[in-house]
């Protein structure tokens, strides 16, 4: 698809108008050469945007690398203090758990003398059973939070992010843990303090029943003295019965509540043997409590290498991510020097780009020579001193064409004085006699577009300012001034024949350019409102134009375009179009 219609027009008018046309008419020609300037001013400005645009994208990648580099150390840095954070509360609930571990044995101890002493302990045991129960029950609570610690780990396994809110829990739940244990430890020492008071209870029973032993002993010592005392005074008997009875009556009070006491022994004994039943129970109790510790103590150590093989996927996980930003850099890196390397190449090219327009003019220049049969001098055969570029050999003058380019073609302002300046110096070949006093400049068409002056009447030569299009009109009109030796000698029929053909063929080109200038406008006009097409649409059309090619009919050098041909080919298209019109209209009817 061509992507400078306005520039391929401006050539092919350029190519297709006379050198009459090109001499009386610039402005059409000038107009056209406007249009191409500024659709290539537009391609120079969406090239450099688009480079622009490149430039910019290249450093947002480079900004997105370089904070998704510093994003991911953080997040490094964030998972290896909570690993930490995670591996030293792991520690303190070791540490606590061990504390406690010791603080029960010492208590089981306790609880073992305490129960050894056989003392009555109904009321204290029972308060310590329900304390233990209520011990068990809170480390259920916390074996259940475990638990669901767990299930909450193992649900947030595959998200990093989650471990920030599973090092809360963990937090919260060993602060819980702490507080259980504490008020744990408060209990057992409040139950130390029960089976203190309940030894001294023991204690003081004991005491009391040495006291009614004593008592009892001192009681018979006195019956027997009293005995002693009846047997001796028995006459007496009568002063002293009363004096009896109320012994006898003291002694009975004496003997049953020597029964009373037997039978609190006895309820005591009994009492110790339900107690030391019951501290079974509670041994039994507290060695259960310990194998449930041990099972929590083997799930946090389940839990800790769940959390080290997290740990390990993602590590390997960063690496990967590592991997994957270097090789983004390497790419990034790539790209750049590739782009530096297409800027120096685009910078050599500029470089060398007046040499290759001098080549190619002489090239062009030596083609036209040998087609047309037009001398063409070489460098040695020039005559005069001097070494101009091109030099032809019509009708006894020799006639200058010199290359002229800019030394940067994307820079054009000091081009036009850089003309004006050669004109001036083309003096040195235009003094010389047989020297034709009109000399020619050939420009590159791509820097037309910034001339201004197309012409240099100096005082004994003029300089025109052309492009490689106009050079074979110009050598045309001088070979057929040459035919004529001078235009006074042509008759006047002649002479209105040439003005007919001339005035013709100028408003035919002129009304070709005009035609071929409004469809073009048509044609960008179509050709842009194709882009509201649907996207599916849009695709398809430019799958087939890529597909598409004009095979236009190929210029030979050897043969010329016969007028005949023409005709017949136009005449073949007419036929071609009637038939079609006789078709629809058959059609129709």
């Amino acid at each position: 698809m061509n992507r400078h219609p306005a520039t391929e027009e401006f050539f092919e008018n350029v190519r297709t108008a006379g050198f009459f046309a090109r001499l009386f008419s610039w402005k059409k020609i000038q107009a056209s050469a406007d249009r191409a300037y500024q659709e290539l001013q537009q391609s120079i400005a969406d090239t450099e945007r688009a480079a622009d645009e490149a430039a910019e994208e290249a450093k947002a990648r480079e900004t997105r690398y370089a904070a998704f580099s510093v994003d991911a150390e953080r997040r490094v840095r964030e998972a290896a203090d909570k690993a930490a954070e995670n591996a030293n509360e792991c520690a303190r609930t070791r540490e606590l758990l061990a504390a406690e571990s010791v603080r029960l044995a010492a208590e089981k101890e306790r609880a073992a003398d305490a129960a050894s002493a056989n003392a009555v302990l109904g009321h204290e045991n029972e308060s310590l059973k329900t304390a233990l129960q209520e011990i068990k029950t809170e480390l259920s609570v916390t074996a259940e939070k475990l638990a669901a610690e767990k299930e909450r780990v193992s649900d947030a396994a595959s998200a990093n992010e989650a471990l920030g809110r599973e090092n809360e829990n963990l937090q919260r739940t060993l602060q819980g843990i702490r507080t259980e244990l504490s008020v744990t430890a408060e209990k057992l020492a409040a139950e130390k303090e029960r089976v203190t008071e309940a030894v001294s209870a023991k204690e003081a029973l004991g005491r009391e029943n040495e006291n009614l032993q004593s008592t009892l002993q001192g009681i018979r010592t006195e019956l027997s003295v009293t005995a002693e005392k009846l047997a001796a005074e028995r006459t007496g008997h009568e002063e002293t019965k009363s004096a009896y009875e109320e012994l006898v009556k003291s002694s009975s009070e004496l003997q049953s509540s020597l029964a009373e006491t037997r039978e609190k022994l006895s309820a005591a004994e009994g009492a110790a043997f339900n107690e030391r039943e019951k501290y079974d129970e509670l041994k039994a109790d507290a060695d259960k409590m310990s194998q449930e510790l041990t099972e929590v103590k083997k799930q946090l150590a389940a839990e800790e290498s769940v959390k080290e093989q997290r740990n390990s996927e993602y590590e390997q996980k960063i690496t990967t991510l590592n991997t994957l930003i270097d090789q983004m850099n390497e790419d990034h890196e790539r790209a750049e020097q590739r782009v530096r390397d297409e800027i120096e190449a685009h910078n050599a090219e500029l470089a060398t780009s007046w040499q290759r327009h001098e080549k190619e003019v002489e090239d062009t220049l030596r083609v036209i020579a040998k087609r047309y049969c037009i001398t063409r001098c070489e460098k040695g055969e020039y005559p005069y001193q001097g070494t101009p570029d091109n030099v032809f050999y019509i009708g006894g003058m020799y006639t200058v064409f010199d290359a002229k380019s800019p030394k940067n073609p994307e820079d054009l302002a000091n081009f036009p004085k850089y003309l004006m300046e050669q004109a001036e110096k083309m003096i040195k070949y235009c003094k010389n006699e047989n020297v034709r006093k009109d000399a020619f400049l050939v420009i590159p068409g791509s820097a037309a577009d910034a001339v201004e002056t197309f012409v240099y009447p100096l005082a004994d030569y003029t300089v025109y300012v052309i492009t490689l299009d106009a050079v074979l009109p110009i050598l045309q009109m001088l070979k057929t001034l040459e035919a004529y030796d001078f235009a006074e000698q042509l008759s006047p029929e002649d002479r209105d024949k040439l003005c007919k053909y001339i005035g013709k063929l100028s408003h035919t080109a002129k009304r070709k350019v005009q035609i071929d200038t409004y469809l073009s406008q048509e044609f960008v006009s179509v050709l842009r409102e194709a882009s509201a097409l649907p996207e599916e649409f849009a695709k398809e059309i430019e799958r087939y134009e890529q597909q598409s090619k004009l095979n236009t009919p190929p210029e030979k050098r050897a043969k010329l375009i016969a007028i005949e041909d023409i005709s017949s080919d136009v005449e073949q298209v007419e036929r071609d179009i009637l038939g079609w019109s006789r078709v629809e209209e058959h059609g129709v009817s």
